[in-house]
């Protein structure tokens, strides 16, 4: 985390300019912070919004639900839809960084999840035997779970699958007794952010994140 004053930057952008960093994620704590970011022109990227949940039900088992089990003739389907979940993804929204690197960033995340390097399960949405919409999820050493990817196929969007995913993931969390769930998206995801309110979910925190672009 960054905390700064204007004097305190330009001593830090001399030490920044003799590295070979290319790129600094900053995350202001202060007014004073977003003052400086401001005052020189250091571009906001986006608003990373954390959502929390700790009063946990069980729903009824859905139809169409199940875990993930890698095949080769739907493996495209998924991986299509990560790409669509990080479409507000501050990756993809910064024109400097290349479609290819927001590409690879968002494949190499459902392949580590499907894999569970990152994940305890893959959870996925079939209709008529294709996916149309997954979700991911861990479930960390504190025993919160928290939610890494979820999207639904645009042809299924406002038909409740969102919802059905986020139930389906508390469910497990209920059956493990987790106590907290977590999931984040960013302030311009209009539509994330009203799945999760609509699901029961608080947001416990904002922050706003910068890129410093140094070479």
């Amino acid at each position: 985390m960054l905390d700064f004053r204007i004097e305190h930057y330009e001593e830090w952008m001399k030490c920044v300019n003799k590295s070979e960093m290319k790129l600094i994620y900053i995350y202001p704590m202060d007014q004073i912070s977003k003052y400086t970011l401001m005052t020189y022109k250091i571009p906001l990227v986006t608003t990373h919004i954390i959502f929390e949940k700790n009063s946990i039900s069980y729903f009824k088992n859905f139809n169409n639900i199940e875990s993930y089990y890698d095949t080769v003739e739907d493996y495209e389907e998924i991986e299509k839809l990560a790409i669509l979940s990080g479409q507000y993804s501050r990756f993809r929204v910064d024109s400097k960084f290349t479609n290819h690197e927001f590409f690879r960033l968002y494949k190499e995340w459902i392949k580590n999840s499907i894999s569970k390097e990152i994940a305890s399960d893959v959870i996925v949405y079939k209709k008529d035997e294709n996916i149309k919409g997954f979700v991911s999820y861990k479930i960390n050493s504190s025993s919160d779970l928290v939610v890494g990817l979820i999207a639904v196929d645009p042809s299924e969007q406002g038909k409740g699958i969102g919802r059905i995913l986020m139930h389906s993931v508390e469910n497990i969390a209920f059956q493990k007794s987790v106590k907290n769930i977590f999931v984040s998206t960013q302030l311009e995801n209009k539509q994330a952010m009203a799945l999760y309110f609509s699901c029961g979910y608080i947001i416990k925190k904002y922050q706003e994140i910068y890129h410093l672009w140094v070479q």
